[in-house]
């Protein structure tokens, strides 16, 4: 039976004057194909990403992701909803995932569905994960909660 794991992060926050947002100087951009490096596909089932990618649509649903040296998966803040779906996410080292950063919080709406079939995994991280290796990165970052509320 299968079925799927939905992380949702909906945050709000003013971007720090400060420091740069993970977004900025990304120029491979998921919306336009003619941004993305020649033979990077996005609609195909496992995707690899060595490369600096900027997520502001809802992907089709990927087999899986890795993500490895000098690639990063960054949500964009000003998507109407920046929705990764896919079996499975690896980090690997030099590579990362990031939504928001400590000086620039996340301003939008950003989802990661984890899909797949129970059992049909030959993995050491198991099923529908997010795994991160040594040396890679996962960084969430959104407005800080008030304890009170």
């Amino acid at each position: 039976m299968g079925g799927s794991y939905l992380l949702l992060v909906s945050l709000c926050w003013s971007k720090a004057v400060d420091g740069a947002c993970p977004e900025d100087g990304i120029s491979a951009v998921a919306s336009d194909n003619m941004t993305w490096p020649p033979g990077f596909d996005l609609a195909v089932g496992n995707v690899t990403l060595d490369f600096p990618f900027l997520l502001d649509l809802e992907t089709s649903r990927l087999s899986g992701l890795q993500i490895v040296s000098g690639g990063r998966l960054v949500f964009s803040p000003t998507a109407g909803l920046a929705k990764l779906i896919t079996d499975y996410v690896v980090i690997k080292d030099g590579g990362s995932l990031e939504i928001g950063s400590e000086d620039c919080p996340f301003v939008g709406q950003a989802e990661i569905l984890l899909t797949g079939i129970r059992g049909a995994y030959d993995s050491v991280d198991g099923e529908k994960f997010i795994s991160v290796h040594s040396g890679g990165r996962l960084e969430i970052h959104g407005k800080p909660r008030n304890p009170g509320t």
